[in-house]
């Protein structure tokens, strides 16, 4: 009799529970934070409340972006990683944080290992900028003048940006010393490239084009397999003859690992909706990138051969973690 009663017991929870919806079926139900791990008024942090606003009406919950900035994106990066995995903490990011192992020592979380990638939003070509100083109009030309020079060119970056990398995938496909000077500023960069204090650098598009109306720097190629629509009258380096220097920053979303898979489907169908809007491909498309919207795991993919290929290239230019 005992036996009978405790299966009716079990048949009952089992039968209870039919129909009723898990957490993961019913996301969201509460506001949701995304953390942006730079400080406001910066590329990333202008895409994420672009998309932030299209989610909220897409997810019908609102989103608060919350700028932890601090360590080059580590500190904001961090404190996703720590978050609880329900979708309710969401990362918003650029590609600096794949390409962080390979620049930072003691990383406290691992990009990969730590996270699932949910969507990339954008792709954001880098346009190589030259001070108005310098004698070079064309790439051939600036390829020559840096060549001439036994102590190479100098040019400014950001540690592990993509304008970085662009630098050393020059360095190495033309043969041009390239001498990276640091920063930590970018307003203070592109000011010393305008006076001719730096003779270049890799910029995004769209800061890039506030600097070009100023006539103080040239733009001479970007990273691009085609020519942008924001500026087309920029040759590509590919059309130039150099096909390999195609590095390109780009954005995207990250939840911690161990987010329910629906929970993560549900963010990825709202982000590819979102970034098929008229309205938000041309803010991206002013702004010098390309819209992508990609599903999880496209983007898991894409981010994982990010992280292998810039791993290498820093490797062979010689750059430690530190």
């Amino acid at each position: 009799m005992k036996r009978i009663n405790t299966l009716l017991a079990c048949l009952g929870i089992m039968l209870g529970s039919i129909g009723m919806p898990s957490q993961a079926d019913t996301y969201p139900e509460r506001t949701i934070s995304v953390i942006v791990p730079f400080s406001p008024g910066g590329n990333v942090d202008i895409v994420a409340r672009l998309i932030n606003h299209k989610l909220e009406t897409e997810l019908g919950q609102s989103l608060v972006t919350a700028n932890v900035s601090g360590a080059s994106g580590v500190i904001g990066a961090g404190q996703a990683a720590r978050a609880k995995p329900d979708g309710y903490t969401l990362l918003a990011n650029s590609s600096a944080h794949v390409i962080a192992p390979a620049m930072v020592a003691n990383l406290p979380y691992d990009p990969l290992a730590d996270f699932i990638p949910v969507s990339q939003i954008t792709q954001v070509p880098m346009v190589l900028l030259v001070s108005s100083e310098i004698p070079a109009t064309t790439l051939d030309e600036f390829i020559a003048y840096g060549r001439a020079r036994g102590d190479g060119v100098d040019y400014a970056t950001y540690l592990g940006s993509a304008g970085h990398l662009a630098g050393e995938l020059f360095k190495e496909e033309t043969g041009v010393v390239m001498n990276l000077i640091p920063y930590k500023s970018g307003s203070t960069m592109v000011t010393d490239v305008m006076a001719g204090r730096v003779p270049a650098m890799f910029d995004g598009l769209f800061s890039a084009n506030a600097s070009l109306k100023t006539g103080k720097v040239k733009a001479l190629a970007i990273t691009a397999a085609q020519r942008s629509d924001f500026l087309p009258e920029i040759p590509t380096f590919a059309e130039l003859g150099y096909p390999d220097i195609n590095a390109e920053t780009w954005h995207g979303y990250w939840v911690p690992k161990g987010t329910p898979q629906l929970v993560v489907d549900r963010l990825s169908a709202a982000m590819a909706k979102v970034t098929a809007m008229p309205d938000v491909q041309s803010r991206i498309v002013a702004m010098g990138g390309n819209a992508v919207g990609s599903s999880s795991q496209d983007f898991t993919r894409f981010a994982t051969a990010e992280h292998d290929r810039w791993k290498v290239v820093l490797e062979r230019a010689g750059v430690k973690p530190q």
